[in-house]
């Protein structure tokens, strides 16, 4: 229960901040130690961890889009001789920090994120699947499909609250992408739909 109300509230975000009452700051610990009972471990808020959850091989094939978008990942990140392989190693789920994400086919809500693109603005998306290129690989990546961008005059009601960290998007998908699994990206939830425009309001909740 303390848990939820600290997420839903930003709590730690608030008794993090120095200029935090020192009063209010004591009850951190407090905060901590919730996080700890709840998953059974600390854990470093840098450090990416799998879902314990065996994983399973999956053909390249079985996903569309998945070897187009593994080719342009190479490319992007000069592997141009890497080639595509016919399988990997799919994950129900990856924790990164603090969070678990997952596909949409196991978890909706574990599903939507903001991430940063390849020049460093934040967008949202919806994961496809996560994996490694091999079972014995430490690198997660992420095959993602990013909200199509809302129209310039899209209605946002937020607007006046940048620091809210809130986006407008088409509830629209774009073509498969692959992002490694990093402390760049947060989960995040749809506020508010509009389905005679088809746009949604995207805020981060990720922990802190």
């Amino acid at each position: 229960m303390v848990k939820t109300f600290a997420n839903a509230s930003g709590m730690k975000r608030l008794l993090s901040n120095s200029a935090c009452p020192a009063v209010l700051r004591q009850t951190l610990p407090i905060i901590n130690r919730s996080w700890a009972m709840d998953e059974g471990l600390h854990i470093e808020e840098d450090h990416v961890y799998p879902n314990i959850v065996k994983g399973y091989q999956r053909l390249i094939g079985d996903m569309p889009g998945l070897a187009d978008a593994l080719k342009r990942y190479f490319s992007s990140t000069g592997q141009h001789d890497h080639s595509v392989p016919t399988k990997v190693w799919s994950t129900p789920s990856v924790t990164i920090g603090r969070t678990k994400f997952s596909p949409v086919t196991v978890q909706q809500k574990e599903s939507r994120i903001i991430y940063l693109d390849h020049q460093q603005v934040p967008v949202a998306g919806e994961i496809q699947i996560v994996f490694k290129l091999g079972k014995g690989s430490d690198t997660y990546l992420i095959g993602v499909r990013r909200y199509l961008p809302a129209p310039l005059d899209a209605a946002n009601p937020l607007t006046a609250f940048p620091e809210f960290g809130a986006i407008v998007v088409l509830s629209a998908l774009g073509d498969l992408e692959i992002i490694p699994a990093t402390t760049s990206i947060h989960c995040s939830t749809s506020l508010a739909a509009s389905w005679k425009t088809n746009t949604l309001i995207v805020k981060n909740t990720s922990r802190i």
